[in-house]
């Protein structure tokens, strides 16, 4: 989806926009996994007072690495800003999620849901919300398997391509 939304140059902007404070992909955000130096994976998460203080910054620093590009895309990220990544207050949203390839299936996965989950019991959220894609069963089995439950359905159209996602919920 990111490929989708920022375009061919999607590392150089989200990395960009990871060294900066006040947005949503910054590094107050991210957690990173690594073990013996090796980075193992990945979570992007952020809660309801960051989101609701972070909008117009996040859209400043897309500007920022996006340039005029963003105005082509705009209508992209309101689409999918407008039914994904919502959160209420004590909220928590995990954006992303990603494990290196070779790394899959050691544990890794859980280990950093965890701890996604112990920062946001930090932050004073009582619930983690995210969204998992219909088509990706091992996903939804994962987090299911992590005490997640399905609460809905959202189904996006963005460049007349659909997309559709299950709004899976933990309570903390």
């Amino acid at each position: 989806m990111f490929n989708v939304l920022f375009g061919p140059n999607v590392q150089t902007i989200l990395a960009g926009m990871f060294q900066q404070k006040n947005n949503l992909y910054s590094y107050t955000n991210v957690l990173v996994l690594k073990v013996n130096g090796k980075t193992k994976g990945v979570a992007v998460f952020y809660d309801h007072d960051t989101l609701q203080k972070t909008k117009v910054s996040t859209g400043m620093a897309m500007l920022k690495f996006m340039g005029l590009d963003l105005v082509k895309r705009i209508n992209r990220f309101i689409a999918l800003g407008n039914e994904m990544g919502q959160v209420g207050p004590r909220e928590c949203y995990l954006s992303n999620i990603a494990i290196t390839p070779k790394a899959r299936g050691h544990g890794y996965g859980a280990r950093l849901l965890e701890a996604v989950e112990n920062r946001a019991r930090r932050r004073g959220c009582n619930k983690l919300v995210l969204d998992v894609d219909v088509d990706d069963p091992r996903a939804q089995s994962f987090y299911r398997t992590q005490g997640y439950h399905q609460e809905g359905r959202t189904d996006v159209e963005i460049q007349k391509k659909k997309y559709a996602y299950y709004k899976m919920v933990k309570k903390l």
